[in-house]
């Protein structure tokens, strides 16, 4: 394992197939759970700037996301 290697960050993050994570579920349930609560406690959000990607065998992988939003009191 080389972690110092040019394309560290072209991955398959939870695998795929016999080789998928088995957390991989849970860390999705994570995910929603996050997003839910932030788009529930924030109006207004829009995004602030460009949201540039780089390609990749397998996908976009995005660069930054600038966002501003209000926080709901």
């Amino acid at each position: 394992m080389d972690l110092n290697r040019k394309n560290g960050k072209k991955h398959l993050t939870f695998g795929h197939g016999i080789l998928a994570c088995l957390g991989r579920e849970l860390a999705r349930m994570q995910i929603h759970t996050v997003f839910k609560e932030f788009l529930t406690r924030t109006n207004n959000l829009a995004l602030n700037g460009e949201a540039p990607f780089i390609a990749s065998m397998f996908a976009r992988t995005l660069l930054e996301l600038p966002i501003k939003f209000d926080k709901i009191a």
